[in-house]
């Protein structure tokens, strides 16, 4: 069979989901489109067939069945590749959604994702996550103590839902202060009535860019029945649909399975944040308050964390004998020095912190010196390099002096 086809009409064995969550099989008419997988981006076609869709051989349509499965029932569809054997279509093409999906989350750059930033956790509880649901909220329940320590700012928030719209999950309005925030949905289907719309996600990702914040999403889970779901997630992300959701922040994650554990679950969401865990990976920052009194100095701080470094715990004891559930430090304290000379040989004052301090005034008591200077260091624990700042310069407002008059011979300089 040759020339420009409009449609390819067979029958076919798909599968669908019952009321009960089962999967089951039944044969109905269906258009190739909706049998072979479409060709991926990239791969080898196989020879011209001859057969063509609107325009497009279909060896430009259907992905190889190299790259997938055989579908179960012949297309009644033929054509001679070797210009000798008819074969069927379903010996040339895969089935559709039958290419494996893989998927792992990478870290977002570090620092994105800081003490002002709010994480939302978006669980599918419509009953194909259900074996993985109990693993996945201790995780969050770890990840709560642990971001409590290390951020010391805004508690993430577990949300469930049954509604299946994953993307309209992680794209909505929330309260998260300075608009910074970061959404992940676990879910897994067979397949569904779709994930929702782009638009939502797209607008609240202007929205807090416009606002001088940040936004992240991901969705991922189980790869079940087929990588039909997958397949569906991955249209979205890559611009098979109107917008491309990876240009704006958002990945996709297929490695987990129905027996991943919480502690696996904790240092994927960790690992995607790109969340410090030891004092080296900071940034401790210190910017002067030059001039701007005579009888006071002062410096702000800055860095990725508002808390200390730690190490996610899943069962409270730690490999350092912290005891402390969902973490175990990694770093000890804070420390701010205020020195007389940029090397630091001269400390006039030295003051520790559980908490990043955001700054620190300071009232010298050397006549004649305007300078000071000042550095601020994340101490580790045992086993673990500090990290500290340069110490940074600031002066004292120098003031002019002021002459007075008070007679022909006598002149006062204050």
């Amino acid at each position: 069979m040759s020339g420009d086809g409009e449609d390819f009409i067979s029958k076919a064995r798909e599968q669908y989901e019952t009321t009960s969550g089962a999967l089951q099989n039944r044969d109905v008419p269906l258009d190739l489109t909706e049998v072979f997988h479409p060709k991926i981006d990239g791969s080898t076609a196989v020879a011209r067939t001859g057969l063509l869709l609107h325009g497009k051989d279909l060896a430009d349509v259907f992905e190889p069945l190299a790259s997938g499965e055989k579908i179960d029932l012949n297309t009644g569809f033929r054509t001679k590749l070797n210009r000798s054997v008819s074969t069927d279509l379903r010996d040339i093409f895969c089935k559709k959604d039958s290419v494996p999906v893989s998927g792992t989350l990478t870290g977002i750059p570090r620092g994105s994702f800081d003490c002002d930033t709010t994480l939302y956790v978006w669980l599918d509880t419509s009953g194909s996550m259900n074996s993985a649901l109990g693993y996945i909220r201790k995780a969050i329940g770890v990840i709560i103590q642990y971001f409590k320590t290390v951020y010391d700012g805004p508690a993430p928030i577990r949300l469930e839902t049954s509604d299946e719209y994953c993307i309209n999950w992680i794209g909505a309005e929330s309260s998260a202060r300075n608009y910074k925030e970061a959404s992940i949905a676990f879910i897994n289907e067979s397949n569904s009535r779709g994930p929702g719309s782009a638009s939502g996600y797209i607008d609240r990702w202007n929205q807090c860019k416009r606002n001088g914040g940040v936004k992240y999403g991901a969705i991922g889970g189980v790869v079940g029945g087929g990588y039909a779901y997958a397949n569906q997630i991955r249209g979205y992300l890559d611009g098979a649909y109107p917008n491309n959701l990876r240009e704006y922040g958002v990945q996709d994650f297929w490695d987990i399975s129905f027996s991943t554990t919480t502690a696996d679950y904790v240092q994927m969401i960790v690992s995607w944040l790109n969340i410090p865990t030891e004092p080296s990976q900071l940034n401790p920052t210190v910017q002067a308050a030059d001039g701007q009194s005579r009888t006071q100095v002062k410096w702000y701080f800055d860095d990725y964390i508002c808390g200390r470094t730690g190490v996610p715990d899943v069962n409270g004891t730690g490999p350092r004998g912290s005891g402390h559930t969902g973490y175990t430090l990694t770093q000890s304290k804070w420390t701010v020095e205020i020195a007389a000379d940029s090397a630091g040989a001269v400390i006039l004052k030295k003051d520790d912190y559980t908490t990043r301090p955001t700054q620190v005034t300071y009232t010298p008591d050397m006549p004649g010196q305007m300078d000071y200077y000042c550095r601020l260091t994340a101490v580790g624990m045992s086993g673990y390099q500090d990290k500290s700042s340069s110490f940074v310069r600031c002066n004292l407002q120098d003031t002019p002096p002021v002459l007075t008059m008070l007679g022909d011979s006598v002149i006062v300089v204050e």
